[in-house]
């Protein structure tokens, strides 16, 4: 102990004794010898998962744009982390990390939804996913992708409802938001907002909104407990419109399949005033002379010649 001591005492000596840089460069020197002992730990405690995780991470950071051999790549990585997820572990700590980080891309935070949800019996979702539902900031487009996903994870509906309706009234908001936000309600809700998607192709002016709210229509389930005889004549009111857009009335007379099940002789009725009176939208007269040659076998509507340049107007 003696010995130590003086061993210890000597060298002290001979460290004060040195110049002042010389000292500075010494400990600099083994601070750094420490933080690369630490890294190493760190390193060698990483299993096949956790590096995994940082390789797929580095591809989102540098490869921007990922063709067949970096998408290979990438999902055999994703394969790797999504059997080793627990829901304890320092690979699902690090998971929660990179999605909750703002500072993270897009399509990687996604990425991680997709690990999640891999494994076939779901058995460790994660609380934080249900969290950024509840998020009131939450990206809506990473919100779409965890519905997506899970679609029986618990969060408040309402909630969430709320919020996408408000981004989609916002007279000067973002018009991606807002398409985004619309599809958020066609995930969330099976058919209880018909009437709020008839709703919006009578109140917005977004042509867009309008067009992506005849596919929320086209897309409901149960359609005889959702649709009504109301909206059915508010859509034909917009498809005689002749302020309507034609390609707006166009996909309204297609959606007119959706309610011709429910409604047969009321669909029969709107599709002839469209034949007879859209003088002006050769495609909206064909879609409708088609319709009603597949319904009456007693009398054939004559199509309607289309210009290609209709089609192609039509296609755009």
């Amino acid at each position: 102990m003696r010995k130590a001591r003086r061993v210890l005492f000597k060298l002290r000596k001979r460290f004060f004794s040195l110049s002042r840089g010389k000292r500075w460069l010494i400990i600099a020197i083994i601070m750094a010898a420490i933080f690369l002992l630490g890294v190493t730990i760190n390193l060698l405690s990483l299993n096949e998962a956790d590096l995994a995780l940082l390789e797929l991470r580095e591809s989102f950071l540098t490869e921007e744009l990922c063709h067949e051999e970096c998408s290979l790549r990438r999902n055999r990585l994703e394969s790797v982390i999504a059997n080793h997820l627990t829901g304890a572990s320092y690979l699902d700590q690090r998971m929660e990390k990179y999605f909750n980080s703002e500072e993270e891309g897009l399509e990687f935070r996604k990425a991680l939804i997709k690990i999640i949800y891999l494994p076939k019996d779901n058995a460790f979702l994660p609380g934080y996913l249900s969290d950024y539902l509840n998020y009131s900031e939450g990206n809506i487009s990473l919100q779409i992708e965890i519905m997506s996903a899970f679609p029986k994870i618990s969060f408040s509906k309402m909630a969430l409802t709320t919020r996408f309706k408000k981004i989609i009234s916002t007279t000067n908001g973002d018009s991606d938001d807002k398409l985004q936000a619309l599809r958020g309600l066609g995930v969330m809700n099976s058919g209880s907002l018909s009437d709020y998607y008839v709703s919006l192709l009578l109140s917005t002016n977004s042509l867009e909104l309008k067009r992506l709210a005849v596919i929320m229509l086209s897309n409901v389930k149960y359609k005889e407990q959702y649709f009504s005889i109301n909206q059915l004549h508010k859509i034909e009111e917009i498809i005689l419109s002749t302020e309507t857009d034609k390609r707006l009335r166009q996909d309204l007379v297609m959606l007119l399949n959706s309610y011709q099940v429910i409604f047969p002789n009321e669909v029969a009725l709107v599709l002839q005033k469209v034949y007879q009176e859209v003088v002006d939208d050769k495609i909206s007269r064909f879609f409708a002379a088609d319709f009603l040659n597949t319904l009456a076998t007693w009398k054939k509507y004559s199509l309607p010649e289309i210009e290609q340049s209709e089609w192609d107007y039509y296609n755009y």
